[in-house]
């Protein structure tokens, strides 16, 4: 803001004055907020920020895997996007902010298109034969796009959160170990509750465990076979 002039004076002694400058000193530009990375759901709108002072311009750009690039048309201190896909996807986003003296590039964001979940299938009830050795079962909800699992179990007394401990693996994942013998494996209910990369909770449906019990074979009357003569023999059986 100052103002300076010179005065020129010749060997006659004659004296002429300047007209009068003025020095402007433009500031820098200084980024005071950077765009942050964003993790939406699919199909929703996203905006990115850049803050910055003394700015006179920007130009957003897009790096979507072969490096940065301007976005026609994106020259605000905002960048909208509207309806995100899929295909956005890890794509980056920077801002270019500039005055008459410097440009300074902004941090980049990412972006993260989150789906909510899919089921692919779901497990079977199971029935369990009440004699022999020890074994295991599997319940798997095969689903895709969820982040969070925590298997319950309700043997009569509402449902409840299963551990990983005694008979139970994998309480948090999307494949239940059940081992047996279990004391209250009969008429037992199962049920998955998840929740997917939206931040959606759902709970599925319930699976049963129960212990068949066989009915006895009834009994057969006895039957003479002659030599390379053919009987049919049945047998009732229930279980």
């Amino acid at each position: 803001g100052n103002n300076y002039r010179v005065i020129v004076s010749d060997n006659c002694g004659f004296a002429d004055t300047s007209l009068i400058g003025s020095l402007v000193v433009n500031p820098l530009v200084v980024i005071t907020a950077q765009p942050t990375s964003v993790d939406e759901c699919l199909g929703n709108d996203v905006t990115y920020f850049v803050t910055a002072s003394n700015a006179t311009s920007y130009q957003w750009q897009i790096n979507i895997g072969s490096g940065f690039v301007n976005m026609p048309g994106e020259t605000n201190d905002s960048l909208s996007l509207v309806a995100i896909t899929a295909a956005m996807n890890g794509n980056e986003y920077r801002c270019l902010v500039s005055n008459n003296c410097n440009t300074v590039t902004s941090n980049a964001a990412n972006l993260k298109v989150s789906e909510t979940a899919v089921i692919v299938s779901e497990p079977n009830n199971v029935v369990i034969c009440p004699e022999g050795p020890g074994f295991s079962f599997d319940f798997v909800f095969d689903v895709q796009n969820v982040n969070v699992f925590q298997w319950q179990i309700d043997t009569g007394l509402g449902f409840q959160n299963l551990n990983d401990a005694l008979n139970f693996s994998g309480s948090n994942t999307n494949t239940l170990t059940v081992s047996v013998p279990f004391e209250n494996i009969d008429g037992a209910n199962f049920r998955l509750v998840y929740t997917d990369d939206c931040g959606f909770g759902a709970t599925s449906n319930i699976y049963n465990s129960r212990i068949s019990e066989p009915n006895p074979v009834n009994g057969i009357d006895d039957v003479t076979f002659c030599l390379l003569d053919i009987q049919l023999v049945e047998v009732d059986y229930d279980g």
